[in-house]
């Protein structure tokens, strides 16, 4: 019936493409009006009303809203009138409001934008055009699952679980989910005969009534009676109804919080930032899935939703074992600033309100970290590194690979969902609960849920999910640590596969984490493969490195690429017949790009990116990561036994460049290390660095920023590093310099458009210059002297007129680079340009 009332109010053209798709329910209405939106570049009526509805309430110049029981009365009162579909046609053609009657016109508002009425089936006859009778209503927000400035989002428990409750002064009555009323509640009254009435006059089905059913908000017990209706977004819905019972209500929507008196009792909510429901953050990514598997998976939004309060007891609860002989770990807190003591608080109180933390008196002790997130937010981390060296690791068997892949043979559409594992999804075993005890500036707490940053979480992750997933481990689900796989030959049981998925997560109390999944694919990156109905494919991110690999333009960035070519020279067949022209340029004076040297250097490339020199994982085998960073990028190999599985390059961003060496290393291992975490993420692995300080990398104290941030992305991984000589660590360092570009590129104030563009001016106004232009296009000069995209260089350096005025800026930024002498400065300088009399003007 929502989905009637909803087509009703829209455009002819959308409404016809609509109807035409038979949506099943209102989310899935409104995902595939937003599609046909887009299609025809025009809003909607009815969507535009929906997501600006007017507050009811009135706040003060502070922002705190004062609600009593006239509230009930002033809420009630709505200008509502029952219309027939013949006079619902008629305004159409009019173009006036289905509510009111003002002329309707794209972001019209009425003051009431949507309500109901409860009636029984011997009131239908009555007349409903009477302005004065009192009717219920359920206010717009309430029904979509849209929040507003006049609502508030509440985490609450109902027998153990954990359920968001939306306090609406526009909803008069209190309503369940219909869910919810039919798994946690035994004997819900049925009532067939109470409706919900909706403005242009259809009758919506009260599925029954909930009579003093309790729940729990931060630590106290409520009452109150519900009507069991369908809901988006919300579990619960407390309306006027039960707020018209506490009396006086100091509502301040600036600090989310409502205080009020309960049983005698002064009570305090404090509320969550009202968000648009998974359904409308959805919307553009379900726009592209067909409307069968948009509509189921609307059905378990509560999937995508972060997990709040305690998770149930399963069998695989988390264990943590230490080596014989270990005895408690204890590490001192870190110093904070004042404002993270601040926050260190209020994340504690909101744990322990959630019950996932508890005071402690554990001999365990492990400091706590503050990470800045990107959106300037903290995220809480405790710092474990010294329990996890005490930890026995888990020899979870891990899946071979290539049997994986085997059984996907025939498959041509995949899903792939990916657990929410930084979250409290699994509870601690009992008597290891003490072992995740930390300790902050203001008291010591106890994990009762596994905590992130654990070595063997991976493991008990694959150990919930082969428990939970066996009756369709390989008849249609692969399951990889916290990556699950759904796979099938036809589109009707691929839904009916990710409906069973769907159904045991929900049962298991399990969340999803919706930006990392993807859904009815016809292909699918799967650990470290491209898989599609034709069969299996290597990553091509896995070799971009390489493949992207630019021309080199001079003898150093050539010599860059033969040092990695070189190193794996033993599994390329011919390696020096293939190298030869290009190996011919590195002779003094003997760079000259040729068709020749184009040809190897192709040729190499393809030898690396393919077999026998890239190969593929086995994860039975200990993984190998090679990391550098230079000031033009991070490089990175991973490796087995000699070969390498995948290329890692990145240009470093402009904020890194000016960082110490340590902390530049430190970001690309961690970058690398991230990037491959389909392969690495509960495998113990060995990294190689030529930073010499980074091999205690797992023992130093973290006293700066920006080590507590890129470090607590290692967290959760198993490795330990060693140092090797950057002379011998040539893969990665020239990966970190395949992007390098003469400085002046990252550092130049001038942009490098711009200053080529002036030496471009200043070289055409000469005479001198003109004339050695046109002898190099006729080919009568030296070897010495090249002209290319407008420019003429000497050497393969680009040629400067001595009076040229960029000379003075270029000069300023490569000895304000590192503040070196004179010396240095012009070694530098004459790697990338040539003036005469170079050393009189840096002098």
């Amino acid at each position: 019936m929502q989905v009637k009332i909803f087509t009703a109010g829209l455009r002819e053209l959308v409404r016809m493409e609509v109807e035409y798709q038979d949506p099943l329910d209102l989310d899935t209405a409104m995902m595939l009006a937003r599609t046909v939106e887009r299609k025809y570049q025009t809003p909607t009526a009815s969507t535009d009303s929906i997501i600006r509805p007017q507050p009811s309430s009135r706040p003060n110049a502070s922002g705190t809203t004062l609600i009593d029981s006239s509230l009930s009365r002033r809420s009630s009162n709505p200008t509502f009138k029952k219309i027939s579909r013949a006079e619902a046609a008629i305004r159409r053609e009019k173009g006036l409001c289905y509510n009111c009657d003002d002329q309707w016109v794209r972001g019209h508002r009425c003051k009431r934008l949507f309500f109901v009425e409860i009636v029984e089936d011997d009131q239908l006859e009555e007349d409903h055009t009477s302005q004065t009778a009192i009717e219920p209503t359920l206010s717009l927000h309430a029904m979509t699952g849209f929040g507003s400035s006049s609502t508030m989002q509440i985490h609450a428990t109902l027998q153990n679980r954990p359920i968001i409750i939306l306090v609406d002064s526009g909803s008069t009555h209190n309503f369940v989910h219909e869910r919810l009323a039919t798994n946690l509640i035994n004997q819900p009254l049925r009532n067939n005969r109470l409706h919900v009435i909706v403005a242009n006059g259809d009758k919506v089905p009260i599925i029954g009534t909930c009579p003093g059913l309790e729940f729990e908000v931060q630590g106290k017990t409520f009452t109150a009676d519900f009507y069991i209706l369908p809901l988006a977004g919300f579990d619960m819905i407390l309306g006027v109804h039960w707020l018209r019972g506490l009396g006086s209500i100091m509502w301040d929507f600036t600090r989310l919080s409502m205080r009020f008196t309960w049983e005698d009792t002064s009570v305090e909510w404090h509320g969550h930032d009202v968000s648009p429901p998974l359904t409308a953050t959805m919307a553009v990514g379900l726009a592209q899935t067909p409307p069968s598997l948009a509509g189921l998976l609307v059905q378990f939004e509560d999937l995508f939703r972060t997990p709040v309060g305690l998770p149930p007891k399963r069998t695989c609860d988390h264990r943590i074992r230490l080596i014989p002989g270990a005895g408690p770990v204890v590490v001192r807190p870190y110093r904070y600033p004042y404002l993270q003591k601040d926050e260190i608080e209020r994340q504690c109180a909101e744990m322990i309100t959630q019950g996932i933390i508890q005071p402690s008196r554990s001999p365990f002790s492990s400091p706590v970290l503050l990470v800045l997130k990107s959106d300037d937010s903290w995220r809480f981390c405790v710092d474990y590194r010294e329990l996890n060296s005490k930890t026995v690791k888990d020899k979870f068997p891990i899946p071979v690979i290539d049997e994986l892949l085997d059984e996907l043979h025939g498959a041509s559409y995949f899903t792939k969902l990916d657990l929410r594992s930084g979250y409290h999804q699994i509870r601690m075993a009992p008597e290891d609960i003490e072992k995740t005890a930390f300790r902050t500036h203001h008291g010591h707490f106890e994990f009762l849920v596994m905590p992130f940053g654990l070595s063997n979480a991976p493991s008990t992750f694959q150990s919930l999910m082969n428990d939970i997933l066996a009756p369709y481990l390989r008849k249609f689900v692969l399951v990889f640590f916290d990556d699950i796989l759904i796979y099938s030959k036809s589109w009707t049981a691929h839904v009916a596969h990710v409906r069973h998925v769907l159904d045991i997560l929900r049962t298991h109390n399990l969340f999803l984490k919706e930006s990392k999944c993807s859904f009815g694919a016809t292909s699918v990156n799967y650990l470290g493969h491209v898989i599609h109905a034709g069969g299996v494919e290597v990553d091509r991110t896995k070799i971009q490195a390489i493949m992207d690999w630019p021309t080199p333009q001079s003898v150093t960035a050539l010599r860059s690429f033969l040092g990695l070519a070189g190193y794996y020279r033993k599994f390329i067949a011919r390696y020096g017949e293939i190298a030869a022209p290009l190996s011919t340029l590195l002779k003094k004076n003997g760079f000259d790009w040729s068709a020749a040297a184009n040809s190897s250097f192709c040729q190499l490339k393809t030898c690396l990116s393919t077999a026998p020199v890239l190969q593929l994982p086995d994860f039975s085998k200990e993984f190998i990561v090679e990391c550098d960073a230079s000031r033009s990028g991070f490089g990175a190999v991973l490796q087995q036994e000699g070969h390498p599985i995948a290329y890692f390059s990145r240009k470093i961003a402009d904020r890194h460049i000016k960082l110490a060496a340590y902390e530049r290393e430190l970001i690309g291992l961690a970058k690398a290390v991230t990037h491959w975490r389909p392969y690495l993420w509960g495998q113990q692995f060995l990294i190689r660095t030529d930073h010499s300080s980074l091999k205690y990398l797992l023992e130093q104290r973290l006293t700066t920023s920006p080590q507590q941030h890129w470090l607590s992305k290692l967290m959760g991984f198993t490795f330990r590093v060693e140092y090797k000589p950057g002379r011998f660590n040539t893969v990665a360092d020239a990966l970190s310099r395949q992007n390098e570009t003469p400085l002046i590129l990252a550092s130049l104030t001038v942009p490098l458009s711009t200053l080529l563009d002036e030496v471009r001016t200043a070289q055409a106004a000469s005479p001198e210059i003109e004339a050695i232009q046109q002898q190099v296009l006729a080919g009568t000069t030296t070897e010495d002297w090249t002209f290319q995209d407008g420019l003429l260089y000497y050497k393969h350096k680009l040629y400067l007129l001595p009076s040229s005025n960029i000379i003075p800026s270029i000069l300023s930024v490569f000895h304000g680079m590192a503040h070196e002498g004179i010396e240095k400065t012009l070694h530098r300088l004459r790697k990338e340009f040539y003036w005469p009399n170079m050393k009189l003007t840096v002098a």
